[in-house]
C-alpha cells in the first residue's frame, strides 16, 4: 500500500512560502523616515490657515482651502523642513475688489491645474476660480453660487454647501 504524502508537502510548502515572505518581504525594523510639516505662527500677517480643510500641491506651492479662514493660503514648499507663506486670498478681501463676486466663504476644496484654482466654497454655495500664476498674488478670476446658477437655469443647480471639487 502507497502512502500519499501530497497533502504534507502541500502544507510543508505553503509554510516555507509564508516563512520566506515573513523573512524577507515583512519590515521587522521599520525606520522613521520623518514627520509632519512644523509651521510657526508668523505674528500679525492674517494667514488663512485657520480650519484647513483641503491640500494641493503643484510644484514647489501647496495650495490651502481655510474653511473657518474663508480663503486660499499659498504656501513655498521647496524647503519640506522649512515651508514659508507666499500669499493669500480671503473672501472679505476679495469681494472688496470684486464687487462681492467672490466664493472663497466656507472654502473646503481645492484644485490647481496650471494658473487657475479651483475652490469649492461651502458656505457661500458655489465655486470661485482664481488666477495663481503669481502666487504672492491670486486674483479672482470668476465664480458661480447657487443662488446665480439657479437663477439662469431655473432652480435646477446643486452647488448649495459645495464641498468637494476634482
Amino acid at each position: 500500500m502507497k502512502k500519499d504524502f501530497s497533502l504534507i508537502k502541500s502544507v510543508l510548502f505553503l509554510w516555507f512560502v509564508f516563512l520566506m515572505i515573513n523573512l524577507f518581504f515583512i519590515p521587522t525594523n521599520p525606520v522613521y523616515a520623518g514627520e509632519s510639516i512644523k509651521t510657526t505662527h508668523v505674528g500679525a500677517v492674517n494667514l488663512e490657515l485657520k480650519g484647513p480643510r483641503s491640500i494641493f500641491v503643484q510644484g514647489n506651492y501647496a495650495y490651502v482651502a481655510s474653511a473657518d479662514g474663508g480663503g486660499v493660503e499659498i504656501l513655498n514648499i521647496s524647503n519640506p523642513e522649512n515651508p514659508t507663506r507666499v500669499g493669500n486670498i480671503s473672501d472679505s478681501q476679495c469681494d472688496k475688489v470684486n464687487s462681492n463676486k467672490c466664493e472663497l466663504d466656507g472654502a473646503y476644496s481645492i484644485y490647481v491645474k496650471g494658473n487657475y484654482a479651483y475652490v469649492a466654497s461651502r458656505n457661500d454655495s458655489g465655486v470661485e476660480i482664481l488666477n495663481v500664476s503669481n502666487p504672492a498674488s491670486p486674483t479672482h478670476t470668476g465664480s458661480i453660487s447657487n443662488i446665480a446658477c439657479d437663477a439662469a437655469n431655473n432652480g435646477k443647480c446643486e452647488l448649495d454647501g459645495a464641498v468637494g471639487i476634482f
